[in-house]
């Protein structure tokens, strides 16, 4: 699984020349942008998907028995070799591929090197003792170390040790919108800063790529305010005084309706965080304000440039910043040029993942399942179609009558079909998003699969035992894998 990135290229041609070829028992599955140039390629044994979202991503995480990640180059955190070892997959991964995460070969992962790739990959695969007790380490350490509910709490714990007061309002300041970020930065404002909202009102400004003023209300208490592009080119030129832009020359006579604007949503904020160093024209430095420069980079060509605006950007930004968030320990390096000493408060937030299954989530699968008084709780999930449209009649009409004292939960767009009045122990949840839907099928205590014509294709029985909720099923709903009965699931005939 991969972005548009040169060494994941390099990692896909790896797979389907090298590993494929000697691996031919094995299926390899691959995912993401970077599978863009190799598309047109035909392997029996290699599944090009391209990008995925991530319900179908959860999927394939819950299918797979082993992940790979062949990486012989490259920088900073690999997002890829969290989501897998959080996702609970036992990982086969070059030194590269596991870089600056602390990781211990036969621990928490698998050391491989490109000439051994997939002789080690042959012999692990057979391993399952093995590759269970991996996987279970990889995964805790992961939720220890890495899952974005502990790095937003040491943010929240820094935010309140630089203000005198409890801040209520943070303003950040990123040069590019959310929507045309690059994916790796995109996440992490999405996740550490939307999952700061919870507690304060964020407000991200930006610059867009029109003429007009955007707002784009992310959740409750997190707004984008994206400004005209026309800025762009003012921040980035110096004037006469080889000295940075501030904040009035910005705004020109003609822009006084923007500039009144932005002096408002400067004076709402108790602290402000550059995401940018190229938004530095921004900072109203005289009207102090806890000022936090998250490094985490726009453009990896441009991270710690020394040369031009960005330099004379980053070199203000350094002197002026009150807290500086670091992605890496080897960034502390880069910051030397600036604070040799560095006497600045310095902050490692690492890049994370969401960590929902078992334990992360085990407190609020526990509150959900109070608002069932202790009754027993059955879950049916499926998309919209004639096989499962019989189905939840049968459960409609039948079972839920039948089971008063049992609550039936139904996720998926098989919700639409059913027009009629049902009853009162069914709850419907036509469309919801990971982790909510993660939550919601956890409370059940046992999943069935009343479906009782052959489809094509039934994919009912795939989420149910990625999500390990025992099963009932007819057999019709089974039929296309080889389930046990009483080993795997329940066969009700």
């Amino acid at each position: 699984m991969g972005s548009k990135h040169t060494p994941n290229y390099k990692a896909v041609d790896f797979i389907i020349n090298t590993l494929a070829n000697q691996c031919k028992n094995i299926d390899f599955i691959i995912a993401g942008d970077c599978c863009t140039p190799f598309m047109n390629v035909k392997k029996p044994n290699v599944k090009l998907m391209g990008r995925v979202d991530n319900e179908k991503k959860y999927k394939l995480f819950a299918e797979a028995d082993v992940a790979i990640n062949p990486m012989f180059s490259g920088g900073g955190t690999n997002l890829k070799t969290l989501e897998f070892l959080s996702a609970g997959i036992p990982l086969l991964s070059t030194g590269t591929g596991v870089r600056g995460l602390g990781l211990h070969d036969g621990k928490n992962y698998f050391k491989v090197e490109k000439h051994n790739f997939a002789s080690r990959l042959q012999d692990i695969v057979k391993d399952h003792n093995g590759m269970k007790r991996v996987s279970l380490d990889g995964k805790r350490y992961i939720e220890k170390n890495f899952s974005w509910r502990q790095i937003v709490t040491n943010m929240k714990v820094e935010l309140e040790k630089l203000s005198k007061v409890k801040p209520k309002t943070l303003l950040i300041l990123n040069h590019s919108r959310l929507s045309t970020e690059l994916a790796g930065k995109r996440e992490r404002i999405k996740e550490l800063y939307g999952r700061l909202s919870e507690s304060y009102n964020i407000i991200l400004l930006c610059l867009n790529d029109s003429d007009l003023l955007d707002i784009n209300q992310l959740n409750n208490q997190f707004v984008e305010l994206c400004f005209p592009s026309s800025m762009k080119q003012l921040i980035n030129y110096k004037n006469e005084n080889n000295q940075i832009n501030n904040i009035n020359s910005i705004f020109r006579n003609n822009q006084v309706l923007l500039q009144g604007i932005y002096k408002k949503i400067y004076s709402l904020a108790d602290g402000i965080i550059l995401m940018d160093s190229l938004m530095v024209p921004f900072l109203k430095i005289k009207e102090k304000r806890p000022i936090i420069y998250d490094s985490f980079p726009s453009k990896p060509k441009q991270k710690f440039s020394l040369e031009g605006e960005v330099s004379l950007y980053k070199k203000t930004l350094y002197s002026i910043s009150d807290l500086i968030v670091i992605n890496r320990e080897k960034d502390k390096d880069y910051l030397k040029y600036y604070d040799k000493e560095l006497k600045k408060n310095v902050l490692k937030l690492s890049n994370a993942v969401n960590v929902y299954k078992d334990d992360l989530a085990r407190e609020e699968i526990k509150e959900v399942k109070k608002m069932f008084q202790g009754k027993h709780v059955i879950l049916f999930i499926g998309d919209e179609n004639h096989y499962n449209a019989l189905a939840l009649q049968y459960i409609s009409k039948q079972l839920a009558p039948l089971l008063k004292n049992c609550y039936f939960i139904v996720i998926g767009s098989v919700c639409k079909i059913l027009n009629e009045i049902v009853p009162p122990n069914m709850l419907f949840f036509e469309s919801v998003k990971e982790p909510y839907k993660y939550i919601v099928a956890k409370i059940a205590d046992i999943a069935i699969n009343p479906v009782l014509n052959h489809s094509d294709y039934n994919s009912n029985i795939l989420e149910y035992f990625s999500l390990k909720i025992p099963i009932i099923t007819t057999p019709e709903g089974c039929f296309e894998f080889e389930i046990v009965h009483e080993q795997h699931a329940l066969i009700s005939i």
